[in-house]
């Protein structure tokens, strides 16, 4: 697979800037990116969820389907493709196991001769060690990317978002729903939310499934930074092309909240402070909380 595009894999962390990552490469001129920003092909394998994943690309079609209907006959680009992207990924999905070479043509497609395609699926860094090491050796030219935040603005943010989820009609302050999942969190429940925020368990597995010149680091802090931006192309290998950081978003939990939060997740600052330091000024205002 000789003069194949790069293929870059951001695995995480969720809520820690991926977002951020796959519009700054959707934009870019030498990066090829499908409509499609999480593709889950690699944990629907793992976990053995194909009927699952399948039910809800079909009900993302069918969503697609009727606005394109609602749209007349001027119908957006953008809403033509995502519809077509979500076909086709429903026929490799069905495809399971079987479909290697169809999971790499579909990222290919409409690359014409771009230097990069990419998946960034942050669930994919709770993918078994052996996972993470196949998916390294997919083509000759694969990079890993793991973003970082502050451990506590990234369990918030995660709060945030299951309480978006689970919001009664009309319920528009999500804060003290968050509040609450923040705080089973804390208790040892809501164990999806805290697996996701668990640097130290995914770098050092990333480290033994991934050659250490193909994994790179950053903190999502530093995204809006230029030498960030230059670090992350080079790595890459695509140009540098200037951007604006992710949005932030401000706000957070009650400090009494945040305080605790920061206690329980000493060992998060500890690690990344002793392996990836040093810390962005976020996360030492965190730590002096502690």
């Amino acid at each position: 697979m000789e003069g194949a595009p790069t293929l870059l894999f951001c695995v995480g962390a969720a809520r820690a800037g991926t977002s951020w990552a796959y519009r700054y490469l959707l934009r870019h001129p030498d990066c090829h990116l499908r409509s499609i920003k999480e593709l889950h092909y690699f944990d629907t394998l793992e976990g053995g969820q194909t009927a699952q994943r399948l039910a809800e690309l079909r009900r993302e079609r069918n969503a697609l389907k009727r606005a394109l209907r609602e749209a007349g006959p001027d119908k957006p680009a953008w809403l033509v493709r995502q519809t077509a992207d979500v076909e086709e990924l429903i026929a490799l999905t069905e495809r399971g196991g079987e479909g290697r070479d169809a999971y790499l043509a579909y990222l290919d497609r409409g690359a014409e001769g771009r230097r990069l395609v990419a998946d960034l699926t942050p669930a994919y860094a709770l993918l078994p060690e052996a996972r993470l090491a196949e998916m390294a050796m997919l083509r000759p030219a694969v990079r890993f990317l793991y973003l970082m935040r502050d451990p506590v603005d990234r369990l918030w943010s995660h709060a945030l978002l299951m309480a978006s989820r689970r919001a009664a009609a009309g319920e528009d302050d999500l804060s003290p729903r968050a509040a609450r999942i923040l705080e089973r969190a804390l208790g040892g429940g809501e164990p999806e939310i805290t697996r996701r925020g668990d640097y130290e368990t995914a770098l050092r597995k990333l480290a033994r499934a991934v050659p250490s010149p193909h994994l790179m680091v950053e903190f999502s802090e530093r995204l809006g930074e230029e030498a960030a931006q230059r670090r992350l192309c080079s790595f890459l290998g695509i140009g540098y092309r200037p951007a604006e950081g992710p949005e932030d978003a401000g706000g957070g939990p009650p400090e009494a909240l945040r305080q605790r939060a920061a206690r329980a997740l000493a060992a998060q600052y500890d690690f990344v402070g002793r392996m990836h330091g040093p810390l962005p000024a976020r996360w030492q205002a965190s730590l002096e909380t502690v």
